[in-house]
C-alpha cells in the first residue's frame, strides 16, 4: 500500500513540476536576468555570415510581434538571411507591392522562421526579386513565444554581387 501512495505522489509531484516548467517557459525573460533583447539582437548580427558586397536590406533589434518596416526593392537573385537569439520563435515575411499593371494586392516574396537559441543559426532563403514590385516590406509575425525574450537580425543579399534596386534596374 505505501508503494502505491509513493508511486501516486511521485507522479503527481512530476506532473506539477512540468506545468510549472510549461508555464515558466510562456513567460517573458526579465532584462535582469541577463537576456536582454537588445544584447540578443547584437548576437543575432554577429551570427549572420558575412557578405562579401554590402547588404541589400539589414536590421537587427528586439523582437516585437507585427513589427514590420518599409525597404527598397532589388531585382535579381537574392537571398534571405535569419537569425534570432534568445527563446521562442518568430517568423520573417517579405512581401512587396506590384506596380499598378501587375496587380494591387502585396505579393509574399519570401519567408522564414527561425528558432531562436542562445547560439543562433542562420535560416537561409532564396528568392528572386521582380522588377514589377514597387515597394517591399519585411514584417515579424507569429513571433508570441520569442517578443520581449529575443532579438532578430535579417540581411538581404545578392546571390552575384551588388544588389540592384529596381530603378538602377530600369535605367539599363
Amino acid at each position: 500500500m505505501k508503494k502505491i501512495v509513493f508511486a501516486t505522489v511521485a507522479v503527481l509531484v512530476l506532473a506539477a513540476t512540468a506545468v510549472v516548467l510549461r508555464q515558466r517557459r510562456a513567460e517573458p525573460v526579465p532584462a535582469s536576468s541577463g537576456f536582454d533583447p537588445v544584447l540578443l539582437a547584437a548576437d543575432a548580427l554577429a551570427a549572420l555570415p558575412s557578405s562579401p558586397a554590402p547588404a541589400a536590406i539589414e536590421y537587427h533589434g528586439p523582437v516585437i510581434d507585427g513589427w514590420s518596416r518599409d525597404a527598397p526593392h532589388y531585382v535579381g537573385d537574392l537571398k534571405l538571411r535569419l537569425t534570432c537569439a534568445g527563446y521562442g520563435e518568430m517568423t520573417v515575411v517579405l512581401t512587396g507591392l506590384p506596380v499598378k499593371e501587375a496587380g494591387t494586392e502585396p505579393r509574399e516574396l519570401a519567408r522564414a522562421t527561425a528558432l531562436c537559441s542562445l547560439e543562433p543559426e542562420p535560416e537561409e532563403i532564396d528568392y528572386v526579386g521582380d522588377e514589377n514590385i514597387q515597394f517591399l516590406t519585411y514584417a515579424v509575425t507569429d513571433a508570441t513565444t520569442a517578443a520581449g525574450r529575443a532579438g532578430f537580425a535579417v540581411r538581404v543579399d545578392a546571390a552575384d554581387g551588388k544588389p540592384v534596386t529596381v530603378h538602377e534596374y530600369n535605367r539599363g
